[in-house]
This record gives C-alpha cells, sequence and structure tokens, in this order.
C-alpha cells in the first residue's frame, strides 16, 4: 500500500518546491487520490478474496461485454456517439480507420483506452471460461468470452491484442519452470530500454535515419502498418530535447512538452516530465510489484482454477503497465486488480497451492 499512498500524496510534495505548479499541488493531489488511490482502495477492501477475485475477474469481462452497443454502431460507420450526446469528441478520428471499417470510440477517452478495456476484458472472460468449465457458470463465461474477444478482435487495436496474446499465454504456461523466469527476464529488458530511451543516452533518431539498419527497421513497420509505432518513439524523443527539469522530481506542470510543439504520447513519459521518475517508480513500480507478488504467490498453482483468480489479474495489472508506455492513459480497472491481489488473503483464504479454501 505504501508506493500508492506516496504517489497519491507526491503531486503535493513535488509541487511545493515547483515556480509555477500546475495543476495547484493540492488540486492535483485531489485528482491523483480519486484516479488510483481509489480504485486501489476499492480493490483492498472488496476484492481481496479468492472468491472475491473471481467477482471481479467476471466484472472485467462484463466491462467488455457492455462495449458491445459501441462495436456495433461505430464498427462499421466510424465513431459518432460522444458527438451525438456530449458534443465532438477531440480524438474522435485519431487513428478510427482500420484494418476493415472503424475502431469504436464509444465514450472513452481515445480509441486505443478503448482497445486496450476490450483486450483486457477478453483475457478476463476467456480465463472466466476455462476457470469454471463444465457448469452453469462455465457456459455463461463462455458465451461472454466468444463476445468479448470478438469485439476486442473487431477492435483491430494490434498493440493491445499482442498483450492479450501475451497475458493467455503466460497463463497457458504458467506451470512450466521457465514461465516466471522468462517473464521476469522480459520485465528487465524493457526496464533497460526505457532507462536507455529516457537517458536519451541513445540516439534514436539519428540511428533510425542515418544508417541501413535503421531504414531497414522504419520501411519494415511502416509495410506492416505499424507506422504509429515510431512515430510515438519520435514524439517522445522530441519532448526529451526540451525537458530542463529535474528527471526525479519533474517540473509539476502538465503541459511541460509545450516547447517541442506536440506532447508525448507515453503516459510513462508524460508522467516523468510532470513529476519525476521518482512518481514513474510509484506507479509503475508499485502497481508492477502488486502482480509480481500474486505471480510468485501463486507460482505452483494451476491458472485455470477459480482460487488462481489473482493470476488472471495480475496478468491485466501488466497489460494496462505495457500499455501505458506508450499510450497517454491508464485502464484504471487494472488499479482496482492490483489492490485486490497486492496482499494475502485473509488466514485459510488463501489458496496459493491450488487446494479448495477452508470453511470459514
Amino acid at each position: 500500500d505504501l508506493p500508492m499512498a506516496a504517489w497519491c500524496l507526491w503531486p503535493l510534495a513535488s509541487g511545493l518546491g515547483a515556480a509555477q505548479p500546475t495543476p495547484d499541488p493540492a488540486a492535483a493531489t485531489l485528482l491523483v487520490t480519486g484516479c488510483w488511490g481509489l480504485p486501489w482502495i476499492l480493490g483492498r477492501v472488496w476484492f481481496a478474496r479468492p472468491g472475491d477475485r473471481v467477482l471481479l475477474v467476471k466484472g472485467l469481462a462484463l466491462a467488455g461485454l457492455a462495449c458491445l452497443p459501441f462495436a456495433v454502431a461505430e464498427g462499421m460507420r466510424g465513431p459518432f456517439l460522444h458527438d451525438l450526446v456530449y458534443g465532438p469528441h477531440p480524438f474522435r478520428l485519431d487513428g478510427a480507420v482500420r484494418y476493415l471499417g472503424y475502431r469504436p470510440l464509444g465514450f472513452f477517452l481515445n480509441g486505443n483506452l478503448y482497445g486496450i478495456w476490450t483486450a483486457a476484458a477478453a483475457a478476463a472472460a476467456v480465463w472466466w471460461a476455462a476457470a469454471l468449465r463444465g457448469g452453469p457458470q462455465g457456459r455463461a463465461g463462455l458465451a461472454v468470452a466468444l463476445v468479448v474477444v470478438g469485439i476486442a478482435l473487431a477492435s483491430q487495436a494490434a498493440g493491445a491484442l499482442l498483450l492479450m496474446l501475451a497475458a493467455l499465454a503466460l497463463l497457458s504456461v504458467w506451470r512450466a519452470r521457465w514461465a516466471l523466469p522468462l517473464l521476469a527476464a522480459a520485465a528487465a529488458a524493457v526496464l533497460a530500454l526505457l532507462a536507455l530511451h529516457l537517458s536519451g543516452v541513445v540516439p534514436v533518431q539519428r540511428i533510425a535515419r542515418d544508417t541501413a539498419f535503421g531504414q531497414m527497421v522504419l520501411d519494415g513497420f511502416r509495410a506492416i502498418g505499424r507506422g504509429s509505432f515510431l512515430w510515438r518513439i519520435s514524439q517522445d524523443v522530441k519532448a526529451l530535447a526540451v525537458f530542463e527539469g529535474d528527471l526525479l522530481v519533474g517540473v509539476s506542470d502538465w503541459d511541460w512538452w509545450r516547447a517541442a510543439g506536440s506532447r508525448p504520447w507515453g503516459l510513462l513519459m508524460l508522467m516523468a516530465g510532470q513529476y519525476g521518475l521518482v512518481a514513474v517508480a510509484l506507479v509503475f513500480g508499485g502497481l508492477g510489484a502488486a502482480a509480481a507478488s500474486a505471480l510468485v504467490r501463486l507460482r505452483r498453482s494451476p491458472a485455470w482454477r477459480p482460487e488462481a483468480a489473482a493470476l488472471p489479474l495480475a496478468a491485466i495489472v501488466l497489460m494496462a503497465l505495457g500499455d501505458a508506455i506508450l499510450n497517454a492513459f491508464f485502464l484504471f480497472p487494472a488499479v482496482m486488480a492490483a489492490g485486490a491481489i497486492a496482499g494475502r488473503a485473509p488466514a485459510g483464504t488463501d489458496t496459493g497451492a491450488g487446494a479448495p479454501p477452508r470453511p470459514a
């Protein structure tokens, strides 16, 4: 709980030393507490027991099913519901045209948020159908999974779908001895790349533009229609060039990137500039530690069992963290999931070895 509590208070502490903090430190603290601290507390209070975690997984799956009207209404003609109800959406056309038809937007902040929402819901629905198979709940879960997976695939959000496949693959091979070490190695590699990226040590743009290898990579991404990935990295590089604050504590100014003419597209970079690497460590490190604690605690448990519901929740937390590296928002239900799995369940209910819970 300490990293989350520290993050909720960090805008206040960081803003005290800033020249002109924007927004006001007290208001920023309230915003962070409401967006991050409250979902964490809800997870810790209401979903700490294995049975409650199963309920949370089901809720996440049904959250994807709730997107069915958006998928049907906007998949063929493009986003329009937000404009109809509230007025023009600033990101209505941002990535809306896909390989086939359109990616819905609904009332989400961005189409990419819709994509990770439905992908995470699909992962939850698949686990629900597999873990409760053979009974009425399993049949209901299978019906939900078929619909939600279809909704996720129809969103055509390539990055989110890759994260979904990675999460399901992790659950599928969970009992293999090499699964957890491989995940740890992948996480270490991502951290190393992020450290190089944030430090600016590696001249990414020069390598991409002035070397044969860089041109080959650029051409490859463009050939498969993934130029947006390279564009997002370029936005981060532009922002790094104009950042003039303390990298540890940031500048407490939400538009610190303004001099670059365009903002970074990743929440990690935005957070690092505004509130420093301390904030990044508290958020990404704290949520990652919650997921890691569940993975280690259930290392010997079969993944597709109701008592192991912390495993799909941990996978969804990792999906949200991976998505936030290159997208400027966060899947806040994943914060609730992290709170639910952060600590060991009450005595007699945490069944890490896969045995059924003892009666109270």
